[in-house]
This record gives C-alpha cells, structure tokens and sequence, in this order.
C-alpha cells in the first residue's frame, strides 16, 4: 500500500484480487478437518474446507480416521457457513468453502469427512504436542474456600474436561492423589491462560511447579527448543543477551532497524520459565518478545533459573503497614497492609538468593511515650502484580501457589457481619490498630487516650455534703449515724451518680472516686466536729 488509511477495506480488496478462487474438483466429497469448536447446545464441532465435491444437510458420511484404517459411518445433521464475524446455517457446501458441520462424533483434528460407500482419507495433519506440564489441585491452604465459588476436584475436573473439548493441544492424565491432575500444554503462556480464565470463571485451585516434558530421541535425553525474538532498543541488546546467554540462549541471528534491533535465539522451553518479566524489567517495558516451538533437542544442562529468593511469612493473621514498611529493604512484596497472610504463604520476593521468613503480622507497641522520629508516616512501595504468568515465572522450587477468583464485594453473610473487622487509623501522627465491631458499637483494643480518669472534680460533691452534714443539727435531729461515719455517708451517696455514669466510659476510674469520696467524707465528719 502506497498511501495510509484508516480501514481494512484496500487490504480486504487487494485479497479478493490477487488471490485466486480455490479450483472445484468433481467427485465425492472430502473434507480434512483442521480444527474445532464447542457449544454447550449442540457439544462438538468439526470445521474444514471441502476439497473435493459438495456436503449437504443430512447426508450420510464416512469419518476416517487419522491412522488410515479405523472407518466410521455417520450422519451430518446440520451444515453452516462463515459469514463476517458469525456463522449462517445452509443446505449444501460446494467445494473450496470453509465449513462447520454438527452431528459428528468422535472426531480429532487431522480426521477425514468422506464419501460413504468409497471413503478416500486425506492425509493427516500434524498437531503440536505438548511441551510442558503443571500439576493442578485443590487449595488445602487455611484460605480455602473464601475466594473462589468452585473448590472441589469434582468441580476442576469436570472444568477440565470441558476445556479439552475444545482446547487442541491439552492434555490431562490423573495426578499422584485423586484430588490432583496432571495438566500438559504447549508452553507457559499456554497453561496460564488456562489458569486465568479459570481463577476469572470462580474456580479456586492450587497449581504446582511447571515443567518441561523430556523425551528420549535415538537414546539421547532431549527437552523442547524454541526460537526467541526480542526487539528492543539498541542500547539494550547488550542486556538482552546476557539475559538469554544465562539461561542456555543461541544467538543465532542479529539486526538493526534505526535505533531498535531484533535478536533471534535457540533457547529451551525451560529457560523462558520466568524471563519475560525480567526482560521488560531491565528495558524499561520497551522489549517485545514472541517464541514459538522448534524441536527437541539434546538436554543443554541445569540452568539458573532464578537469582532471587522468596519472602515467606512466619505466622498467620493480618499485614500490617508497620511491619511491612520496616521489611521494604528486603525485598518487593506481593501483599498489602490489612491483607489475610497464613504461615508458609510467598508474600514477596527476596534481594538476595535465599529464602527468608518473615512475620508481618507485628502490630506497633502502643505506649504513652512520644519522641522525635518514632511517629513517621509510613511510605509502602505499591505490590507488585501476582497475576497467572507472572506467578508461574517466580515459582520456587517445590513450593505450590494459589489460584484464587478475583476479590468482589458479595453480600455479606450475618456471621461475618458480627464479626470484628480490623482497621487502621491515625491519632496524633502515630499508627494504631484496634478492632471495631460494628453492631454493637464497641470498640475493643487499647488507645493512647484510654487511661483511667484518676483526677475527678470532687469540690462540688464535698459542698453539699457538708450542708447535709449540718442539717440534722439545724433541725435538732439526733443523729442516726456515729459522728464519723457521718460524713462519709453522705459523699458515698452523693459521689454514687457521678460512680454510674463513669462506670460505662472508665471503669478502672470507678474505685478511685469512691475511694476518694470516703476520704473526703471522714475528714468532712472531722472538720464538723471540731468546729461544733
């Protein structure tokens, strides 16, 4: 095209025009099968183009199998065209029109519709196989159950099977235990789409260590190969290959187009386990990596696959800000303050090499005391990202990682409403942490300002009490009580109102006001006498 446009049509048009109209055979029908598709409605459905005759609705068909001898009859129950971006439902198919046909059963790819008296069979397409595999289970962590809304094998089973009804290169064989799968794909990016749709549709399930599938070819030890392209700016080519070099890489291939180059590399499967993070790290995002399979090859050794550690968490309960903002130095972390951690779960990843746990369940010690620089405001780095592929590609060694559906916002259940929620607040420049339950308004935990209320105005209540003191005299009343005890009566009654009220707020101040009234009352008793 010599002239930018802003449509598809010139490219749409110069198809039409240069491309030349497939050529119709005569004879009886043949149609490869080249690929599939699923409906819940009618289950399997086989497309392919016709390469010879024509197919019709309700015509009786051989289905050859792709080994050349296994011969079975059928019926085509429906026929159906692709028209723009949707199907359109026909009688017939001429040659040379790519179609869909419903009814058939037990059809693989590579399989041939052909005529049923004389079946003639097309040669067999080939279907790449699988190169990697991850082993898929239940979660038995101590979340199980809170994200996803299916969590039994039962239900990741039946998800399974389902997907390969339409997935062409899965493969899934029973794992080690009954509520384990073993799950084979074409690649990484192959099995973590896989996981995320799964993880998106509800399902909550454990996934383990990827790994690459190894065949023994002409007696030698061989493991899959691909080729690697990166296009990246020219000032970090040089980044790019030592990332490639260090996990077994072939520059095979290397060109520069202005101010960008392409590479292209041999690199086993293994080694992409992981890389594309580590490359769009160290060029700023600007690189563009695609792989496709080779071959298998001969086995290239042990590779480094990660240079960084993990951070484990050593308890179970609530992150704090607190603990993680003075952990910042020893790595990213995956979590945020106020998230649910439990004991053995991989929260972050680690500066160094080796693994490390730590408990970011440590709440600030609340005191009295204030000083300089003890009250900063803390500043916690965002966490990364711990999607599908990534979480694949820092997978330790032996370790098994979640799947979990995505965090919403559901009614909540009466028995998580009258459970305490945790919060976090700020009083006078310090964090603390206190748990507040909101139906009946109490606030349990400790605060700086919750110290007994020791220093109670007991002025007004002496006052009256020293006129009530004096009152049996003035009427000339003998007195019912001894002349000591007589004051301290009085203040006990007169001090028990202010004692109700401040019982519900401090109940610690409570002994101290009666304790304090009864002293004033006797030296009240003291003072009237010697003054009679």
């Amino acid at each position: 095209m010599e002239r930018a446009t802003d449509s598809l049509v010139p490219l749409l048009d110069a198809i039409i025009d240069e491309i030349p109209e497939p050529a119709v055979v005569e004879g009886t029908p043949q149609m490869l099968i080249t690929s599939l598709e699923y409906s819940s409605y009618t289950g399997r459905i086989a497309v392919g183009k016709v390469t010879r005759g024509s197919l019709r609705a309700g015509q009786n068909v051989t289905l050859a199998k792709r080994d050349g001898t296994t011969m079975q009859k059928t019926r085509i129950k429906d026929l159906m065209v692709f028209e723009g971006l949707g199907k359109k439902k026909v009688d017939e198919v001429p040659c040379g029109e790519i179609c869909a046909i419903m009814g058939i059963e037990g059809f693989e790819i590579g399989d041939t519709i052909c005529d049923y008296e004389n079946p003639e069979p097309l040669p067999p397409i080939a279907i790449d196989e699988p190169t990697m595999s991850m082993l898929f289970t239940i979660n038995n962590s101590p979340f199980f159950g809170k994200d996803g809304k299916y969590v039994t094998s039962r239900h990741i089973k039946e998800r399974l099977d389902r997907e390969l009804e339409k997935n062409l290169a899965l493969r899934v064989t029973p794992g080690p235990s009954a509520d384990s799968f073993n799950v084979f794909g074409r690649g990484v990016l192959h099995l973590s789409v896989l996981i995320e749709t799964m993880r998106r549709e509800g399902y909550e399930l454990q996934v383990g260590q990827p790994r690459v599938i190894v065949k023994e070819i002409d007696g030698k030890k061989c493991e899959p190969v691909e080729e690697l392209t990166v296009d990246c700016p020219e000032t970090c080519s040089g980044t790019v290959i030592e990332l490639a070099t260090k996990r077994k890489g072939t520059l095979r291939n290397m060109t520069s187009n202005g101010d960008r180059v392409r590479l292209e590399f041999d690199i086993p499967s293994r080694g992409i386990i992981g890389l594309r993070s580590n490359m769009l790290t160290a060029t700023a995002g600007e690189a563009i990596m695609t792989h496709r399979l080779k071959d298998f090859e001969p086995w290239v050794g042990e590779i480094e696959m990660r240079t960084n550690g993990s951070i484990i968490s050593g308890e179970t309960g609530t992150a704090f800000a607190y603990s993680i903002d003075k952990l910042q130095d020893r790595g990213r972390f995956f979590i945020s303050p106020m998230d649910q951690v439990y004991e053995g779960q991989v929260i972050g990843e680690h500066t160094r090499q080796n693994d490390i746990t730590v408990n970011v369940t440590k709440a600030k010690q609340l005191t009295n005391m204030r000083a300089s620089g003890s009250d900063d405001k803390t500043s916690i780095a965002p966490p990364e990202g711990l999607y599908a592929r990534r979480g694949i590609g820092i997978h330790p060694g032996g370790r098994i990682r979640r799947g979990y559906a995505p965090r919403h916002a559901p009614a909540q259940d009466p028995a998580e409403r009258n459970r305490p929620q945790t919060r976090i607040e700020i009083v006078h420049g310090s964090l603390h942490a206190g748990s507040y339950d909101g139906c009946r308004g109490r606030r349990s935990g400790h605060h700086p300002d919750d110290r007994p209320k020791t220093l109670v105005p007991l002025l007004p209540v002496g006052l009256p009490a020293i006129f009530l003191c004096r009152a049996d005299r003035l009427l000339q009343q003998p007195a019912f009580l001894p002349w000591w005890a007589d004051g301290m009566a009085v203040t006990l009654m007169m001090a028990l109102p202010v004692v109700l009220i401040l019982t519900g707020k401090d109940r610690k101040a409570a002994p101290v006001i009666l304790l304090n009234a009864l002293l004033l009352g006797f030296l009240i008793s003291v003072a009237e006498r010697y003054l009679a």
